[in-house]
């Protein structure tokens, strides 16, 4: 949305095309929280509706401040160790992720994902960063499909567009743009 447009002020550097790549040592709540307060809104409640990954960059740093773990632990933990997802982790340059389909270059030091250098991919947080496999995909869409992730209910919120107050529909829902 717009408030992505206005850049972060200390909280993240600019990449060469356009998207933010994380800073400030991995603070993600007080950075994006100390930047976003002060925004004024784009519109008023269901009035505008914008993408923006702050959103998702936010959610993940409170998930990490009220679990008492970074955000990418919490995650393993709580989902992907439970549902058998064995290859799915944020991205690190260093680690072999068995039946990942990209590349790795051998280095005299081991092996290192390809991995396009300017992706937010290499900057994880609450909105960009996991890596996983077709296999742990499959996981994760039979554990959605059966309510071990998510209740009935959650899961048909999840895939129902968002109404502005006009009653338009934005197309997009709790993450998934339909």
């Amino acid at each position: 949305g717009g408030s992505e447009r206005r850049g972060a002020g200390g909280c993240v550097g600019k990449t060469s095309h356009g998207r933010g790549r994380g800073g400030r040592g991995g603070k993600g709540i007080e950075c994006v929280g100390d930047w976003v307060k002060d925004l004024r809104p784009d519109g008023g409640p269901g009035e505008t509706w914008a993408y923006s990954n702050w959103g998702y960059t936010l959610l993940g740093a409170i998930i990490g401040q009220a679990s008492g773990q970074r955000y990418a632990e919490f995650l393993q933990r709580a989902f992907f160790d439970p549902l058998g997802m064995r290859h799915t982790f944020y991205a690190d340059q260093r680690r072999v992720i068995p039946e990942r389909a990209t590349g790795y270059d051998q280095r005299p030091d081991g092996p290192l994902n390809v991995i396009e250098p300017r992706g937010r991919v290499l900057h994880p947080n609450g909105a960009a960063g996991w890596l996983s496999t077709v296999d742990d995909l499959a996981r994760w869409n039979e554990a959605l499909n059966v309510d071990r992730v998510l209740s009935r209910a959650s899961i048909k919120r999840m895939f129902t567009p968002y109404r502005r107050k006009d009653g338009t529909s934005t197309g997009y829902a709790y993450g998934w743009d339909l």
